[in-house]
């Protein structure tokens, strides 16, 4: 099974919980910035990804459009993010209805199991 991890710092701190998964992850970074300098087509079996978190002041709204669009995986898991700004977690969950899976401390533990 090919999973890929792509985000920020919430995806980056999976890596050492799945060694054998594609990380496309940097700590800190915004949508925005995901979008214009790391954002490529990406398939695969199970595509996780974690964005939004860094996105304070930031035109979040059309950027998991975006993403998603690019994110061509079989199953594709999108983690919300544990902010409660105003429509960013609203964002997120009109682009993947039913593929949300809320943020917490046990994150790390969760991925993997998505990746399975």
């Amino acid at each position: 099974m090919h999973c890929s991890v792509i985000g920020d710092r919430i995806a980056v701190g999976t890596a050492p919980f799945m060694p054998d998964y594609a990380m496309i992850a940097r700590s800190g970074i915004s949508n925005l910035r995901f979008v214009q300098t790391m954002l490529h087509p990406i398939g695969g079996d199970v595509v996780a990804i974690n964005l939004a978190a860094n996105d304070a002041g930031l035109p979040t709204a059309a950027m998991p459009h975006r993403v998603r669009q690019d994110v061509a995986a079989a199953r594709v898991v999108w983690l919300l993010p544990n902010i409660r700004r105003s429509g960013v977690r609203d964002a997120i969950e009109a682009v993947a209805p039913r593929t949300v899976i809320a943020c917490s401390t046990t994150l790390h533990t969760s991925v993997p199991t998505v990746c399975t």
